[in-house]
């Protein structure tokens, strides 16, 4: 009445997956995934951007093969981002998702690089939109362009509406 999966995966620099559950003759699915893996697996679509740290995963796929049917989380501590054409970086970032039915719930926050702390929270739908309703703080980020500035920023912006397109961006941002 249904495939059986069990399987686990070991690979450099620490990843491992570990994946169990049932596949039905239906198409339904009753699958959990777990383990963790390099975020530097995603620097040759981020270049010349780089992020470093692992992300540990604990996910589970309960009903159509879907994003509708994913629960479970995914999440970082000590990681670090560097954007060079954009003369900044953030560390010691800590973010976790967690996936429900619907939605995906981000709780993010980093230390900028040339000073400040930047935290993203919300929600982003799980559909064709990504609609979202997110909230991004603020706290002392200097930002430097050497020839023409050096300031700090204190604010919250928010992002609501679909990320794919007309997402409104409001809110306040007070230069110091």
């Amino acid at each position: 009445t249904a495939w059986q999966i069990e399987t686990a995966l070991n690979g450099l620099n620490g990843t491992r997956a570990r994946l169990s559950g049932r596949i039905l003759q239906s198409g339904t699915l009753d699958l959990n995934l777990s383990g963790a893996a390099p975020l530097a697996l995603a620097n040759p679509f981020l270049a010349p951007r780089n992020i470093l740290g692992d992300a540990v995963f604990d996910l589970a796929l309960r009903g159509p093969a879907a994003l509708s049917s994913l629960s479970g989380s995914i999440s970082t501590t000590n990681g670090r981002f560097s954007a060079p054409n954009l003369r900044t970086s953030l560390a010691d970032i800590a973010a976790q998702v967690q996936f429900t039915r619907e939605n995906a719930l981000i709780d993010a926050s980093a230390n900028v690089s040339s000073g400040g702390r930047i935290t993203l929270r919300g929600p982003v739908a799980l559909d064709t939109a990504l609609a979202a309703d997110l909230a991004v703080s603020l706290n002392s980020v200097r930002v430097v362009n050497p020839t023409l500035f050096d300031t700090r920023l204190n604010g919250q912006l928010n992002i609501r509406g679909s990320l794919i397109e007309d997402a409104l961006i409001s809110g306040q941002l007070d230069l110091l």
